[in-house]
């Protein structure tokens, strides 16, 4: 089992670093990917808001809110993404993509569709269905005892 143990870490390491290489060859900074994805996806959602709050896309990513501010203030930086305050309430910011936001994510999504595309649909059907049970399974344990640590107490 420590063999396969190894395997998957190793595995689980090359894939994240060739993605994070894919999406640096399509100029797209590390996890804007995603964000500006969301942005725009969430945008064209309808919603009870306007638009996309910082706390909305935090919650979507799944990280806290001082991790994505500073996501969003960088991708503002790069030019990818505008701020608009609300006029009835300024404390509310809603984010849009900008057009060169826009670009990025279609230069991105181009190459990662490209990858998918030579996997396969087959295997990337497999691949999203083996990390849906990833997620399940983590999602899990982290509402379980651990049973191996009261075990060895």
């Amino acid at each position: 089992m420590e063999a396969l143990e190894r395997a998957l870490l190793e595995a689980m390491l090359e894939a994240r670093h060739s993605l994070h290489q894919l999406l640096q060859a399509a100029s797209m900074p590390r996890g804007a990917y995603a964000a500006l994805f969301l942005i725009d996806e969430m945008n064209r959602e309808q919603h009870e808001t306007p638009g996309v709050t910082i706390s909305m896309l935090g919650e979507r990513l799944r990280i806290s809110r001082p991790a994505v501010t500073r996501m969003v203030n960088d991708l503002e930086e790069q030019g990818y993404v505008i701020k608009l305050s609300a006029r009835q309430d300024r404390r509310f910011v809603y984010l849009m993509l900008t057009p060169d936001g826009r670009a990025a994510l279609a230069q991105a999504r181009k190459s990662f569709l490209k990858m998918i595309g030579q996997m396969g649909e087959e295997d990337a059907c497999e691949l999203l269905r083996l990390l849906k049970r990833i997620s399940e399974l983590c999602h899990g344990a982290a509402h379980q005892p651990d049973t191996d640590a009261e075990e060895e107490g």
